[in-house]
């Protein structure tokens, strides 16, 4: 019994110091969602994505694959066939002979699934074959494009 209440006090010790630490840095961060909170990546709150987001963290539920999340793949396949319809592509038939699609969650990631797109596009026996001799690639990259990313993405790939 002792070892009860010992137990009860130090978690309830835990949790105050928990939620002291919350307070603590909510009073000393910019608050975001503030209509003029401007920043360069974001701009208030979109309503939408923030209750998105609440659902999919109260979930807590990876997308890997339809048995362990079968509402989160269906609402993608949902949003990618909006997409393919967009670029006037039908949906009539399977969607891998119409346009396939992934959602990104950033821009980096995004620039490196383009860049692997292109040099699967460009050498589609790559994918069985590997990097033969005297196969150089080259890419031509725009002067706003963040270089440390690309460079990085671009050894990982073996272009440089």
């Amino acid at each position: 019994m002792i070892f009860l209440l010992i137990a009860n006090v130090f978690l309830r010790q835990l949790f105050e110091q928990v939620v002291e630490e919350i307070i603590f840095s909510h009073r000393n961060n910019y608050i975001q969602g503030h209509p003029r909170f401007i920043n360069q990546l974001s701009q208030g709150v979109d309503m939408i994505s923030l209750v998105g987001e609440i659902i999919t963290s109260s979930i807590n539920a990876n997308m890997f694959t339809y048995e362990v999340a079968p509402v989160f793949n269906l609402m993608e396949e949902s949003v990618l066939a909006h997409m393919r319809q967009c670029c006037g592509w039908s949906n009539k038939e399977l969607s891998s002979k119409n346009g396939d699609g992934v959602l990104a969650p950033g821009g980096a990631i995004s620039n490196l699934y383009a860049v692997l797109t292109a040099r699967h596009y460009a050498y589609p026996e790559i994918k069985q074959s590997g990097i033969r001799d005297n196969l150089h690639l080259a890419i031509v990259i725009s002067k706003h494009v963040r270089m440390f990313e690309m460079s990085f993405f671009l050894s990982w790939i073996n272009f440089l």
